[in-house]
């Protein structure tokens, strides 16, 4: 995956797409589906079906949660041959496989993600996908002011605690990545 420092190369989005509560009444504007747009992985099946296509799509998750939606963008008939895709490093493996126009990655707080180093940090003190998508707006476009749909602050009062999944990420290494010497011999199941 490409670093995201390579996005300055994008064009600037008109709107940064969040999955709040108010984000269907947000969307009646039919000048929405002419202009470039982010959104968040929640957001793509919603934007669908309404025929809105986007740039760019950023997800924070690394586990099945989000690769569902990108599942049910799929069962919809997208092909993601015209959207980048923004992931961190410890995202489910199978979504570096989606034919997306291009992957960047970015190192996010996580632990397991830690240990790579390899890409861009990008802070997301909050933990949201969309607080990380403000926060890459920021980094490839500082300084300049974008149209927020779906963000109303009510959506975000919950704060999740965001443990990485270990198990997944041991299966990430062993079986997609590498394996270790001291672990070759050991089955991951019976």
């Amino acid at each position: 995956a490409a670093d995201i420092d390579e996005l300055d190369k994008v064009q600037s989005p008109a709107y940064l797409v969040g999955a709040g509560p108010q984000l269907d009444a947000s969307l009646n504007d039919p000048a929405i589906s002419s202009k470039p747009l982010w959104s968040v992985d929640t957001a793509l099946p919603t934007l669908l079906q309404r025929g809105i296509k986007p740039d760019l799509v950023v997800s924070i998750d690394g586990g099945l949660g989000s690769w569902e939606h990108f599942q049910t963008a799929l069962a919809m008939g997208y092909e993601f041959k015209d959207t980048r895709i923004v992931l961190d490093p410890c995202s489910y493996p199978l979504l570096y496989r989606y034919p997306f126009l291009k992957i960047y990655s970015y190192q996010s707080s996580y632990p397991a993600c830690q240990e790579t180093g390899t890409h861009t940090p990008l802070s997301n003190p909050p933990g949201n996908v969309f607080s990380a998508m403000e926060s890459l707006f920021g980094f490839c476009f500082p300084g300049s002011s974008v149209k927020k749909l779906g963000a109303e602050q009510k959506a975000f009062k919950k704060h999740f605690l965001r443990r990485p999944n270990i198990p997944f990420i041991i299966l990430v290494k062993t079986r997609f990545h590498y394996t270790p010497p001291e672990t070759q011999k050991r089955r991951l199941r019976p």
